[in-house]
């Protein structure tokens, strides 16, 4: 293997890493809207908070953070959804 063989394949390792870390933080960011979409139910809140979904959103810092963060919070919104027709019925 060359230099850049192993180079390559330390890199293709860190971003393995990246993306296990990312993945866990997702799925700890759903657990946590789960809990806040069981809340919401509970206290007969709205599930969409304009207001927050602006500044989770204004957290971005580019066009591709932006669409990652619109997709990431569209399905916790999703999960709450759920949760919150469940604590309905």
């Amino acid at each position: 293997m060359s230099d850049w063989d192993n180079r390559l394949a330390l890199l293709r390792s860190e971003i393995d890493r990246i993306d296990e870390e990312i993945l866990r933080l997702y799925r700890e960011r759903l657990r946590v809207c789960r809990e806040i979409g069981r809340v919401k139910a509970l206290i007969g809140a709205p599930l969409e908070d304009g207001v927050r979904e602006a500044v989770v959103l204004s957290r971005a810092r580019s066009l591709w953070e932006r669409v990652l963060m619109i997709v990431i919070v569209e399905s916790c919104k999703s999960v709450q959804r759920g949760l919150a027709d469940a604590y309905l019925e």
